[in-house]
């Protein structure tokens, strides 16, 4: 027996050495991938960008994607922003390959990055659009179509069919299950709670999100239109067609250039960039021209920090090795003490992801905000969404700036309790006895219904909020409390929308917020300073190992249903706690 163990102790001691082992190998092997030098750049190269995966603000690079060889696009609009004025200057980068292959994001990223690609064309440069046998899709094309030309294979597809929003409904599934959502909101619009307590959108839903979609279609046929040098009636007119997904009727309506095998499209680049047949065609990535550093770039002791607020406004992430996604007080907090501590910072700009979430702690991050306000100029740049908790954070700044298709507003609240003891008693057979002290003590209990006074008592906590996010928005933007109320009620806009409503002061992207944060600082010329610092190799091993166990343990199972673990954790939240949310109405994703 004693043998027995001590084969066994050995056996255990082994693998765990070599788990070891293989680890401490990983973190070199990153590590000297992380520290690769610049590479070479030879006359007459290519800046060849794969457009697929997601297109965040900042490519969050997760270090196992380097050793299982990921595909993941490392596209970002972080990169874009650095490279492409780069390139433009740069007298050996020939022009620009967009490789499409299924890209995915917020449509107002998509805009900013469109923009970026339109400036470099400025330059007198060539960019030359191509795709895969998957084809374009309207996100895909939008952005291939700023380029001189727009290309694909004879057989692939091209979807080109107008845009949708898809809500999920809960509330068939809840009676079935035994599970009553006890809600109190302060706003017709404000329809988070919507999927609790309907099968469908009401009729307030219905008309925000037609006016987004509205605001989306404009950007999207205008701008197809001008570079296509059609009229956005004829853009309408196709979209409304019997769908043809047939490459070929794409080019008989002029959207695309011509249809090339990849090999006859580099012969095509290999022509456009004034090389013979013979002459081998070189390309660089972005991700490897990023390294790139010209002798003509200068740096700056004067500073802007950019300050990335993004993902689900949350008093604490669920795991500490892996916060991307949630924006929590103490990220905001560190990431602005330490633009304040540097003497060299002389503003802020404050680019907002965010969706909102935890209304008391965007609250605390509306004080930090608005304190570093006194001190430096502080400019608000809205991506993709900064709604509800994103737009109470953003009013704290002097200017907002937003992409006329961001998704912002959303001024109002809510807050839900799951009465479960329908779900116990009922349908499991488990019920439930107590005994308490005083008479409202078990208030929050999830196994017990909200009597009268109670109920009250829960819509009277939101309404109170409601109206400390009303004094909010009223310092921040000058309008006084009717007026903000009529604009609220939960109510979402587009950025374009919203700026002719007074609720956004300025139309532009990034770039734009940080040259108007300078000129307000007084500053010709500065460097920029991103936080927060992104993690390093320890932490992103970390949080790639976490992902890791998170996929063998069947939590990022795509076969299992989203709502389920939507539901699960939406109950086990709010059944400690109430919780106010300051939170965006559904997700509301524009296919």
């Amino acid at each position: 027996m004693l043998r027995f163990f001590g084969n066994l102790l050995s056996t255990v001691l082994g693998v765990f050495i070599a788990f070891a082992i293989v680890f401490f190998v990983m973190i070199a092997f990153i590590a000297s991938q992380s520290t690769q030098p610049a590479p070479y750049v030879r006359e007459n190269t290519i800046l060849k960008i794969k457009l697929s995966g997601s297109l965040n603000d900042r490519f969050v690079q997760d270090p196992f994607d380097e050793i299982m060889e990921s595909n993941t696009s490392k596209i970002s609009l972080e990169l874009l922003r650095n490279n492409l004025p780069k390139a433009a200057s740069d007298s050996k980068i020939s022009g620009i390959f967009l490789d499409v292959r299924g890209i995915s994001s917020s449509w107002a990223n998509l805009q900013e990055a469109r923009r970026l690609l339109a400036d470099f064309k400025e330059s007198g440069k060539f960019v030359i659009a191509y795709t895969d046998d998957v084809g374009y899709s309207e996100a895909g094309y939008y952005l291939a179509s700023v380029s001189d030309f727009v290309i694909a294979p004879p057989e692939t597809f091209f979807e080109f069919d107008g845009f949708y929003v898809q809500g999920e409904f809960y509330k068939n599934l809840f009676e079935k299950v035994g599970v009553q959502p006890e809600i109190s909101r302060y706003g017709k619009y404000k329809s988070a709670i919507e999927p609790y307590i309907r099968t469908n959108f009401s009729a307030e839903s219905k008309e925000q999100l037609q006016a987004l979609l509205a605001t989306n279609v404009e950007e999207f046929t205008t701008q197809i239109a001008l570079s296509r040098g059609l009229e956005v009636a004829d853009i309408n007119r196709f979209m409304n067609e019997v769908p043809d997904l047939s490459v070929s009727k794409a080019v008989e309506r002029g959207l695309i250039d011509s249809l090339l095998y990849p090999d006859e499209m580099e012969s095509f680049v290999k022509e456009k960039a004034g090389l013979t047949e013979t002459v081998r065609l070189r390309t660089i990535s972005l991700s490897s021209y990023d390294r790139v550093v010209l002798d003509t770039e200068t740096t700056s002791t004067n500073k802007i920090a950019i300050i990335h607020a993004s993902g689900m406004i949350v008093p604490t992430a669920p795991n500490k090795f892996d916060d991307e996604g949630y924006l929590t007080y103490k990220k905001i907090d560190e990431a602005i003490t330490k633009a304040l501590d540097d003497k060299s910072v002389k503003g802020i700009v404050l680019r907002i992801n965010s969706p909102g979430g935890s209304g008391t702690t965007a609250d605390l991050m509306w004080n930090k905000i608005k304190k570093a306000s006194e001190k430096v100029p502080v400019i608000a740049s809205m991506g993709g969404v900064a709604a509800s908790g994103g737009y109470y954070i953003a009013v704290a700044a002097d200017t907002i700036f937003a992409e006329p298709t961001t998704i912002t507003g959303s001024i109002g609240v809510f807050s839900t309790k799951f009465n479960l003891e329908n779900l116990m008693t009922d349908k499991l057979g488990i019920t439930h006895d107590e005994v308490k002290s005083h008479q409202h003590a078990d208030w929050i209990n999830p196994f017990k219904a909200f009597s009268k006074d109670e109920d009250v008592a829960f819509q009277q906590m939101v309404n109170q909020f409601y109206e400390t996010f009303l004094t909010r928005v009223d310092e921040g933007r000058l309008l006084n409390r009717d007026e903000i109320h009529k604009l609220a009620q939960g109510r979402v806009w587009s950025g374009k929308d919203a700026q002719a409503v007074g609720l956004v002061d300025v139309l532009g992207g990034l770039d734009d917020a940080v040259a108007f944060t300078a000129k307000k600082a007084g500053l010709s010329s500065y460097s920029i300073l991103e936080l927060p610092v992104q993690k390093t190799v320890i932490e992103q091993l970390l949080s790639g190992a976490n992902q890791v166990s998170l996929s063998v343990l069947g939590f990022n199972n795509p076969v299992l249903p989203s709502v389920y673990f939507e539901i699960m954790d939406a109950i086990q939240t709010e059944n400690r706690r109430p919780m106010i949310h300051a939170l965006l109405p559904i997700d509301i994703t524009i296919h």
